[in-house]
C-alpha cells in the first residue's frame, strides 16, 4: 500500500472518528434542549395556574369569612346579650348578671345605646356590683401606684441587661409611632403632645414585672387601638368603665367585689423567673410581628398583627352576638394567642410558655371565679330583698369552672335572657323613673398628672370573705354539679 493510500485511510478514520463524536454530542444536546424547554414551559405553566387559582381562593375564603359573619349576623336576634337573671327560694326579689368586656361600649351598643333588655334590668337594680370601682379617685391613686416597684424600684435592677436594652428600644418604637400619628391626627399640636403623654406608658421602668408583662399583652394587640384612641378628641369609655359612670349617674349604690390589693396581686402561683421567661417571650413575639409587617408590608399577606386586629374584631362580633363562648379562645393571655398567628420559637420555650399561660388563667380567671362565687352568694343573701346587677368580666362566666356553674351548685337558677324580659318577671322589678343626663367621659391616665376631676360618689368597698373555716362555708372546687 502507497504511502498516500494510507494517509487517505488515516483522514477516513479521523472524519469518521469526528463524526461518531459529532453524532453523540447531537444525540445528548437535543433531550438537553428539550428538557429544558420542557421544564421552562412547566414553569410557565404553573405559574399561569397558581395566577388563576390563588385569586380564586383568597376570593373563596374571603366569601367563606364574609358569609360565617353573614351568619353570624343573622342569629345575632336568637342569641343570649350576656345578660343571666339570678333567682333562689331565698330571694325575694331577682338579680342580674351582665358579662362585661374590656372594649369602648360604642363598638359593643349600636348607636352608643344600650339594648332594652339591659337597661331595663340596669333601671330596675338597687345596686350595682363591680369587680373594682374605677370612678373612685382614690382607688384609681392606689391602683397606679402599686402597680410600681416599691422603694424607687427600677426594671434596670431585674430584668437581664439585653431584655431591658431591648426593652427600652421597643418602648421608644412605640412612642415615635404614637407621636407620628397623633401629629397627623391632630391640627393643635397641643392636643398631639396632650394625648402622647395620656397614652404612652411613660411608668414602664418602675413597673413590677407582672404589670410589665400585662402591659406587653396589650401593646402586643393594641397599634390599631392607639390609633383609635388617638383620633378621637374625647376618647370613649370601656363598657365596664361606662356602666360604673352611669351607675354614679343614677345615684346607685356601687359596690367592689374585689379590694384593690387583690387586683394589685392577681398572680400567686407564678415565680419571678417565669414571669421574667414570659416577658422575654412576649417581646420575642412582638419583634417578630414587627419584621412581619416590614417584610409584608406591601404585600396580600394577613401579618400578626393584623390577625390581631381581626381577632379583636370577632371578639367584638361574638360579643354583640352572644357567642363569645365560641370566640373564647381570643380571651387567652399570650402564649396561646401567639402560637394562633403563627409564632413559634424552640419546643421547649413554647411549651414552657403554654405552662405560664395556664397558670395565668388558673390565677386570674379560675381562682377568682371560686373567690366571686362565695362573694356573690354572701351578697345575695345579705340584700335578699333587692335587686343587685353583677357588672364582672366575660371570661369569668365560661367553663366548667366558671362563676356561672359555681352559682349552680349553691342551688341559684341562673336563667339567660335573650331578647327581651319574660312577662312573668315584670312584676318582679322595681323600675325607676326614667332619668335623662350627660355622662361624664371616664378616663384612667397612665399617670396622675392627667387626673381628670369626677364628682364624689358612694363607695362601698367589700373587705369580707367567706372563711374557709366556717360552718356556712364550702369547697367549691370540690362540690359536684346537683
Amino acid at each position: 500500500m502507497s504511502t498516500k493510500t494510507k494517509i487517505n485511510l488515516k483522514n477516513e478514520r479521523i472524519i469518521n472518528l469526528n463524526t461518531n463524536k459529532f453524532k453523540q454530542i447531537y444525540w445528548v444536546i437535543p433531550p438537553f434542549l428539550a428538557f429544558l424547554i420542557f421544564a421552562l414551559l412547566l414553569l410557565a405553566l404553573l405559574t399561569a395556574i397558581i395566577g388563576l387559582i390563588l385569586p380564586t381562593f383568597l376570593i373563596k375564603k374571603e366569601i367563606k369569612e364574609n358569609n360565617f359573619e353573614e351568619n353570624l349576623n343573622e342569629n345575632c336576634l336568637n342569641n343570649s346579650s350576656f345578660l343571666w337573671l339570678i333567682n333562689a327560694t331565698w330571694l325575694n326579689s331577682p338579680s342580674f348578671l351582665f358579662g362585661t368586656i374590656h372594649i369602648p361600649y360604642n363598638k359593643i351598643w349600636e348607636d352608643n345605646k344600650m339594648p332594652p333588655q339591659i337597661e331595663r334590668a340596669f333601671k330596675s337594680s338597687n345596686s350595682v356590683v363591680l369587680e373594682l370601682a374605677l370612678q373612685n379617685p382614690e382607688i384609681v391613686k392606689q391602683l397606679i401606684y402599686c402597680k410600681q416597684l416599691p422603694n424607687s424600684g427600677n426594671l434596670r435592677d431585674i430584668l437581664p441587661k439585653e431584655l431591658f436594652n431591648r426593652l427600652k428600644d421597643y418602648m421608644q418604637r412605640i412612642h415615635l409611632k404614637l407621636v407620628k400619628h397623633a401629629y397627623m391626627t391632630h391640627r393643635r399640636h397641643s392636643h398631639a403632645r396632650r394625648y402622647v403623654k395620656r397614652f404612652f406608658p411613660n411608668d414602664w421602668e418602675i413597673r413590677r414585672p407582672i404589670w410589665l408583662l400585662f402591659l406587653l399583652f396589650q401593646l402586643g394587640d393594641s397599634p390599631p387601638h392607639l390609633q383609635e384612641i388617638n383620633s378621637q378628641i374625647i376618647p370613649t369609655p370601656m363598657l365596664d368603665l361606662y356602666l360604673a359612670q352611669l351607675a354614679s349617674e343614677q345615684n346607685k349604690n356601687l359596690i367592689s367585689m374585689e379590694t384593690v390589693s387583690e387586683q394589685c396581686n392577681p398572680t400567686q402561683l407564678i415565680k419571678l423567673e417565669e414571669i421574667i421567661f414570659a416577658i422575654n417571650y412576649t417581646l420575642n413575639y412582638i419583634e417578630w410581628t414587627e419584621k412581619r409587617d416590614e417584610l409584608d408590608n406591601n404585600k396580600l399577606n394577613l401579618t400578626a398583627t393584623t390577625m390581631n386586629n381581626q381577632s379583636i374584631n370577632k371578639l367584638i362580633k361574638h360579643y354583640k352576638c352572644g357567642t363569645l363562648q365560641v370566640g373564647i379562645e381570643q380571651l387567652v393571655f399570650g402564649a396561646h394567642r401567639f402560637t394562633q398567628n403563627g409564632f413559634q420559637t424552640t419546643p421547649e420555650q413554647d411549651k414552657l410558655a403554654k405552662e405560664i399561660d395556664n397558670l395565668l388563667v388558673e390565677d386570674i380567671l379560675l381562682r377568682r371565679n371560686e373567690r366571686m362565687a362565695r362573694r356573690t352568694d354572701l351578697l345575695l343573701k345579705e340584700n335578699s330583698n333587692k335587686t343587685l346587677f353583677f357588672a364582672l368580666g366575660a371570661g369569668h362566666l365560661f367553663g366548667n369552672q366558671s362563676l356561672i356553674e359555681y352559682l349552680k351548685r349553691i342551688g341559684y337558677q341562673i336563667i339567660p335572657i335573650k331578647n327581651k324580659i319574660e312577662q312573668n318577671f315584670q312584676n318582679n322589678f322595681r323600675l325607676l323613673e326614667e332619668k335623662e343626663g350627660i355622662f361624664n367621659e371616664l378616663l384612667i391616665p397612665n399617670n396622675l398628672n392627667n387626673k381628670k376631676i369626677i364628682k364624689p360618689t358612694k363607695i362601698e368597698i367589700w373587705l369580707r370573705e367567706v372563711s374557709s373555716s366556717s360552718s356556712t362555708s364550702f369547697n367549691l372546687l370540690n362540690r359536684g354539679k346537683t
